[in-house]
């Protein structure tokens, strides 16, 4: 079963990165097409190691680049 992705609702204004990913709106309860850009930083971390990727260097660097603050 595949883990749910939720968006972040400050960032849907957020112009795209290019990678389309399925998630849900908490305020609407419904699932759609987002951007990787879009997801919640929890969301975003459990989508970089869903694939069984753990390096924390890289996750960080990715988080730092989709605008979302270090740990």
């Amino acid at each position: 079963m595949n883990p749910s992705y939720y968006v972040d609702q400050t960032r849907l204004d957020i112009l795209d990165s290019g990678f389309p990913i399925r998630a849900k709106n908490r305020a609407t309860g419904r699932y759609d097409t987002y951007d990787i850009i879009q997801l919640d930083k929890p969301s975003l971390l459990a989508w970089l190691r869903s694939r069984g990727g753990d390096n924390e260097y890289a996750e960080n660097v990715v988080l730092l680049l989709l605008g979302h603050s270090g740990e």
